[in-house]
């Protein structure tokens, strides 16, 4: 009996040392060193030894960087939807996805706008693994079949989202903005027959932007 208490107090005192070697999960941004690093071209080699320091921090985001280095993309799933709020300050699903990670940072996320309220969409823009985005797409369901509302609602859309991005920390990485009409049932035009791009004099803020423009199918 005593014996058995001695291995069950043992047990415990171990699990606890565990637990205090184990590093807790969190966020640690240097806004300053983001900065530099996004002004310097953020380059995949940087990104990948700034995502090593942030995994001896314990920052998720250098653990997601060694997995998307294994490219393991069922690990990667299943790692960002248990830490999505901490990461993207959102869980990605229908109205959310992230196409493609670079080191421990989003590349490519698209998002439904009509879906995602304004809240939501800023503070994913404004999410720590988002920082170093360089693709973005909005799609919009229009279920409208005349060109003119269309492009009135797509470029109603494509102007609030200029202002959105103009004043998030991804602004200085990004290089590609699509704004998508899409029919009710979620699927893209075969066929992109009209485009608009945005004013250049706005996108003055966005240092890297090649291409931020609406893209809607022709009834």
């Amino acid at each position: 009996m005593k014996r058995d208490l001695e291995a069950q107090a043992d047990a415990l005192l171990q699990a606890a040392e565990r637990k205090r070697a184990t590093p807790k999960r969190a966020i640690h941004v240097n806004a300053d060193e983001e900065a530099l690093i996004a002004a310097r071209g953020a380059t995949d080699e940087e990104l990948g030894e700034y995502c090593a320091s942030l995994r001896e921090r314990g920052d998720p985001r250098g653990e997601l960087a060694a997995l998307v280095g294994q490219r393991d993309d069922a690990a990667v799933a299943r790692f960002v939807k248990r830490h999505a709020l901490l990461l993207i300050g959102a869980r990605p699903g229908r109205n959310l996805e992230i196409r493609a990670w670079r080191s421990g940072f989003a590349d490519h996320v698209v998002v439904r706008h009509d879906k995602l309220a304004r809240e939501a969409f800023m503070a994913l823009l404004r999410s720590p693994a988002v920082r170093f985005l360089r693709r973005l797409d909005v799609n919009f369901i229009d279920e409208h079949n005349d060109d003119a509302h269309k492009l009135s609602r797509g470029v109603e859309t494509l102007n609030e989202l200029v202002n959105h991005v103009r004043v998030v920390p991804c602004r200085d990485t990004l290089e590609v903005v699509h704004v998508r009409s899409i029919d009710p049932n979620g699927q893209t035009p075969s066929v992109l027959a009209q485009q608009r791009d945005a004013p250049r004099d706005a996108l003055k803020p966005l240092r890297r932007i090649r291409e931020f423009r609406l893209l809607f199918d022709s009834a």
